[in-house]
């Protein structure tokens, strides 16, 4: 009966959820909840979903600045066909603008 509710194992190592999880970086060793994904201290991964949720952010950063560097060359090849178009004086400065 004991077995059904999970109370007694039998033949497998059980974890005890009050203790803490420790941080696998041999410089912190900082013990964390048992659900921990990353350490309360140093952020190192955790666990599986940790490792996961971290890959994901990584490739959402690679995107951004894949696409802010495509933006970049766009205005740079603007600019550099286009140069200044037209001459407008106002007062006694000259004022160019572009495109």
């Amino acid at each position: 009966m004991l077995e059904i509710y999970g109370i007694v194992t039998k033949g497998k190592k059980s974890i005890d959820i009050l203790s803490p999880k420790i941080c696998p970086n041999e410089h912190c060793r900082e013990p964390n909840t048992q659900d921990a994904r990353f350490c309360s201290k140093c952020k190192m991964i955790m666990s599986f979903e940790g490792y996961q949720e971290a890959l994901q952010k990584q490739q959402e950063k690679e995107s951004e600045v894949q696409l802010l560097r495509q933006k970049y060359e766009e205005m740079e090849e603007k600019f550099r066909r286009k140069p200044y178009t037209t001459k407008k004086t106002l007062g006694a400065c000259n004022v160019f603008e572009l495109w």
